[in-house]
């Protein structure tokens, strides 16, 4: 696994939220809103598919990935990673909403 640095770093490359910025754009919200997440499903009419979020909120490593769209990925804890190139512990932290 490659750890997610970049010139700029890996926060330059990937556009996100902090946990502050969340809570403040959460703050005027109606408490009982469901929430759900969107992306882009990548086909000629660049459909927003809708993904639940089950509730679990995981810390994860981050690492640069060839296999996803916006270039990084977390673990998949459902299989086994068998060519690890850095060690976890490495790796910048995100927190992970599932």
């Amino acid at each position: 696994m490659k750890v997610a640095t970049t010139e700029r770093g890996w926060r330059g490359a990937l556009r996100t939220l902090t946990v502050k910025e969340l809570i403040e754009a959460l703050e005027d919200e109606d408490p009982e809103m469901p929430v759900v997440f969107v992306t882009d499903y990548n086909d000629i009419g660049h459909t927003q598919q809708v993904h639940a979020i089950d509730g679990n909120v995981d810390e994860e490593p981050i690492h640069e990935s060839g296999y996803s769209v916006s270039g990084f990925a977390v673990p998949n804890h459902e299989r086994e990673r068998d060519d690890e190139d850095e060690p976890e512990d490495k790796a910048p932290r995100v927190l992970v909403l599932r």
